[in-house]
């Protein structure tokens, strides 16, 4: 599909900058990935949504009337986007360990968080797991 799409100049819209995610309890390839595969092809025209992109985060925020940073909770299971988007937009992040990262996590610690992040921003919270 990929190398149909390159030689017509086909815009890509990715929703999910993800590049893995778990699907039916496994590790698998996400949107992500397939556009950074498009990236590769030399594709010009690819236009990015969700996480860490600043725009995803401007509704939600609008719909809570703009609350002051400091009182959002920014959740999510991937440094790459989730914790990273977080800081990008000021926001204090909660990863989920027991999601994309679980084997980087495994045990969950401080060590562990620092070892993952690999240089981007550190996670203001951590669990294994989330549940409201």
């Amino acid at each position: 599909m990929l190398n149909t799409a390159y030689p017509l100049d086909l815009t890509m819209i990715c929703a999910n900058p993800d590049m893995i995610a778990v699907r039916v309890g496994e590790l698998g390839i996400s949107e992500g990935a397939i556009a950074d595969r498009y990236r590769q092809l030399e594709a010009s025209q690819i236009e990015f949504y969700g996480k860490p992109f600043f725009s995803i985060y401007q509704l939600p925020l609008a719909l809570l009337g703009n609350p002051h940073h400091e009182i959002v909770l920014s959740i999510g299971d991937a440094y790459a986007t989730d914790i990273v988007g977080a800081d990008n937009r000021g926001l204090d992040s909660y990863l989920i360990a027991a999601d994309i990262h679980h084997l980087d996590l495994d045990p969950l610690s401080l060590a562990a968080l620092e070892l993952t992040a690999a240089g981007l921003p550190l996670t203001n919270y951590a669990s294994e797991y989330f549940q409201w």
